[in-house]
Formats: structure tokens, C-alpha cells, sequence
């Protein structure tokens, strides 16, 4: 049986934001839905420095 995945981890360019720096309405809901009802942990991954994408929907990921 395989194990539950418990873990996400996403880079933020060409992954998880657009090409205009916005995460989709849709990406936030399926990771709203793996966080609230998989109980998946999702994080960011990237070499940006973290004042490159604290402007980011980052917090709605939680509260949509």
C-alpha cells in the first residue's frame, strides 16, 4: 500500500506563479483542498529572496 503523500513542496517560477507573479484562483483552491481536506503540509521552495514574493497571494492558499 503506498504511503498518504504529507508533503508538498513548490518552486514559485514556472511552478506555482504565473508569468504575471499571481498564483491562479484554481491552484489556490486545489491547494486550499490538499492542505484542509488531505492534510498535505505545502510550501514554498525557491531561491528567491523571501522579499521577492511576500507580495504574492501566498496567505490566501490558507483562507479561500
Amino acid at each position: 500500500m503506498p504511503q498518504p503523500i504529507k508533503l508538498l513542496a513548490l518552486d514559485l517560477d514556472g511552478t506555482l506563479a504565473q508569468d504575471n507573479n499571481e498564483i491562479s484562483s484554481a491552484t489556490q483552491k486545489a491547494l486550499y483542498k490538499l492542505h484542509h481536506q488531505e492534510a498535505v503540509e505545502v510550501v514554498i521552495a525557491t531561491g528567491r529572496r523571501s522579499v521577492s514574493y511576500t507580495h504574492l497571494t501566498l496567505p490566501t492558499i490558507y483562507s479561500v
